[in-house]
């Protein structure tokens, strides 16, 4: 029986990983396969450092980062990449325009936009010709 909600998700991670780095010819090391904790701090990183992630959104998606760690290790990645007042953007439909942006760009399509800037007066002016 699982300890936890995330035990099942690491034996699946784990079996994932085995399926598709190992074979008859191939094996993996037990230090390979935990190699896994370095990508999992640096995406947590680049996670907490991305100024367009909402601080919510981000705490979100590192909580499922830490899912395929350890406790113990999610403990230490916890207490390592701890950032104070860090600039973050207060507005969580941005998440969702990347992702639009990403899904256009694979698909080959164009995206209308409107160029914006804030003038003397601090009045959002759109900018002609764009």
């Amino acid at each position: 029986m699982p300890k936890g909600s995330n035990q099942k998700l690491k034996l699946s991670y784990l079996c994932k990983i085995m399926q598709e780095k190992t074979d008859d010819e191939h094996s993996l090391t037990l230090q390979q396969i935990m190699h896994e904790l370095a990508e999992v701090k640096l995406l947590i990183q680049a996670i907490q450092s991305s100024k367009f992630i909402t601080k919510n959104k981000s705490a979100q998606l590192i909580n499922k980062m830490k899912s395929f760690v350890s406790e113990y290790q999610a403990k230490q990645i916890q207490r390592q990449f701890f950032v104070n007042d860090r600039i973050k953007n207060m507005n969580e439909s941005i998440y969702y325009t990347v992702d639009t942006l990403h899904s256009a760009i694979e698909q080959n399509k164009q995206i209308p936009f409107q160029y914006c800037v804030w003038n003397t007066e601090k009045q959002l002016v759109q900018l002609k010709g764009y």
